[in-house]
């Protein structure tokens, strides 16, 4: 059975306290030292009660995925209490062989990784491929062919990827050298917090400081110019970033509220927008007539994404965004139907 992440944290410690040869730990041991395991994971206020310390190491002998075997009441008698520590001194739950089943997702799962050889961290992944390979005695072979995605080659961008998770997750201040396109360039101080992939290109979304001025500005890494660490207190971040981008379709931001957009897709189009969603708010509201809500802000990347579709999408309500869609088609038409430009062939 699948364990929750708290648990799986609990049943790390307690493999790691059983393990330990040169220690008696009691209950009360146990609890402490998961509750410290729990808090230093970002868990405020862990409560690890004793009898759910109990319940795991109940739950640990009688797994059959752990095979658990601890030192019997009588062995592990001090006092009138008891101590809980392995039979076998070299015995882990995380050193269990994997079964054939195990072992064929696992390769499946390693061809993946393979694939995101662009990115800074590949040579790591490539040194844990070759240990399981050693471990678990299987080769991989050449994964060339099987598979790809689509990803964006542009190194300068690639670059800054490891250093800017890196940023995040041990929570440092950056000075972001940035130069949009047609703009000049500009330094701003910032609080990275999420990283996001959106048509082939990586944005980082982090808080930016300029004079009294505080805001959430996204960066695309291909206009970064350089990044330098700075001395300043991290400022951790209050957002919720899966509702973040919840209501967007791309990575503008917008401060306009979100609408409800109703599109009519022609007849043969609809099948592959039931199948793949343009949007997670999307609801069919009339299969056969091809009527589809979304409910999102309108961004520039909602009117991109909706003229992708060509003419086999109509924009039904609200007005002003079926306007919008109008002038954008009027502008396109104007560009084809003036003089046809001279071209070879």
């Amino acid at each position: 059975m699948p364990l929750d992440k708290n648990k799986t944290r609990r049943f790390q410690v307690l493999d790691r306290c059983f393990a330990d040869q040169h220690r008696m730990y009691f209950v009360e041991d146990l609890q402490e030292a998961c509750r410290k395991a729990l808090a230093s994971a970002g868990m405020e206020h862990p409560d690890v009660s004793r009898r759910t310390i109990l319940n795991d190491i109940v739950e640990m002998e009688t797994n059959s995925e752990f095979n658990v075997e601890l030192l019997t009441p009588e062995q592990s008698r001090y006092g009138k209490r008891r101590f809980y520590r392995y039979s076998n001194p070299t015995f882990s739950i995380w050193k269990i062989d994997l079964n054939e089943e195990q072992l064929s997702q696992l390769k499946s799962i390693l061809l993946m990784l393979r694939q995101f050889d662009n990115f800074p961290q590949y040579e790591s992944i490539e040194d844990i491929i070759r240990q399981l390979e050693k471990k678990y005695k299987f080769s991989l072979g050449d994964s060339e062919g099987i598979m790809s995605f689509e990803a964006n080659d542009n190194m300068e961008a690639m670059q800054y990827i490891g250093r800017l998770f890196s940023a995040i997750v041990n929570k440092e201040v950056l000075r972001i050298t940035y130069q949009p396109f047609g703009k000049h360039e500009r330094t701003q101080i910032t609080h990275p917090y999420y990283l996001k992939q959106y048509n082939r290109r990586w944005f980082l979304f982090g808080l930016t400081q300029d004079g009294k001025h505080e805001s959430i500005t996204n960066f695309a890494l291909d206009r970064i110019l350089s990044i330098e660490t700075t001395n300043e207190s991290y400022r951790e971040s209050e957002q919720d970033w899966t509702e973040f981008f919840y209501d967007l379709m791309g990575v503008t931001q917008s401060k306009d509220e979100p609408e409800k957009i109703e599109l009519e897709f022609s007849y043969d189009r609809m099948p592959y927008v039931q199948s793949k969603p343009i949007h997670p708010s999307q609801r069919i509201l009339d299969k056969a007539g091809g009527r589809v809500q979304i409910e999102v802000k309108p961004t520039k990347e909602l009117y991109q994404r909706l003229l992708s579709f060509g003419s086999d999408v109509e924009v039904i309500s609200p007005k002003h965004v079926r306007q919008q869609m109008q002038e954008e088609i009027l502008k396109m038409q104007r560009k084809y139907s003036s003089v046809q430009k001279d071209c070879t062939t």
